[in-house]
């Protein structure tokens, strides 16, 4: 008779995995079908998987509470049906569906499935409104003194003509004037980041069936 250990081996694919996760993510509660898996990734090695799902929740749920009981019974469920090790399943929510239907408002467009919504970009007011009150403060004062020398015929104000003076002594390599370059280009550094990087990364977004309308939740709320 042949030894167990030397009938074969077994090996479940990460394709079959996410199957079954996707599968346990809809038997979850708090109901057969109210959570759906719209995106999955499943990482095998050896005996060990893991498992990460965007889901859409029913609304309204306790938020905390219902995805806990989802990542506890995506990990449980996947682990006795593959028989892996899935010690932990990542469950981050993207959209939130309104129990029972809802009727479509007129001309509403409907949103892509499966898609994640866009980041939620902070206003970013404080540096904006910095940045804003210098320059128009700077240029008030420049175009004051130029249309009083050029309409009303008096003299330059003594900080243009202190600048200008400054500005004539002091050449390319002068340390000031370097220093000011490379504090000059670090703001710039620093205008640039914050225009191209979204923010209020403690915030998840969610889909929502209403046009117009964006909703978002901390993350620690809805990740696990």
């Amino acid at each position: 008779m042949t030894a167990a250990a030397e009938r074969g081996t077994t090996t479940v694919t990460g394709r079959a995995v996410r199957r079954i996760a996707e599968r346990a993510a809809y038997e979850a509660p708090p109901g057969a079908g109210a959570v759906r898996a719209t995106r999955s990734a499943v990482s095998v090695r050896g005996r060990r998987a893991r498992v990460a799902l965007r889901v859409t929740l029913p609304y309204p749920v306790p938020l905390a509470e219902t995805v806990r009981g989802v990542r506890e019974h995506v990990a449980a469920r996947t682990g006795e049906l593959s028989g892996l090790d899935v010690a932990r399943a990542r469950i981050e929510v993207t959209a939130l569906s309104p129990v029972g239907p809802a009727p479509a408002p007129a001309g509403a467009k409907p949103s892509g499935a499966g898609r994640a919504p866009r980041r939620l970009w902070s206003a970013r007011r404080f540096p904006v409104a910095v940045l804003t009150a210098s320059a128009a403060v700077v240029c008030a004062l420049l175009a004051a003194d130029l249309v009083l020398v050029r309409a009303g015929g008096r003299p330059a104000a003594a900080w243009r003509v202190r600048a200008v003076d400054w500005l004539a002594a002091h050449g390319p390599g002068d340390p000031s004037v370097l220093a000011a370059g490379v504090l000059t280009g670090l703001l710039g550094l620093v205008a640039v980041v914050l225009a191209v990087t979204p923010g209020l990364r403690g915030r998840a977004t969610v889909r929502t069936p209403a046009p117009r309308v964006t909703a978002a939740v901390d993350r620690g709320a809805v990740e696990g």
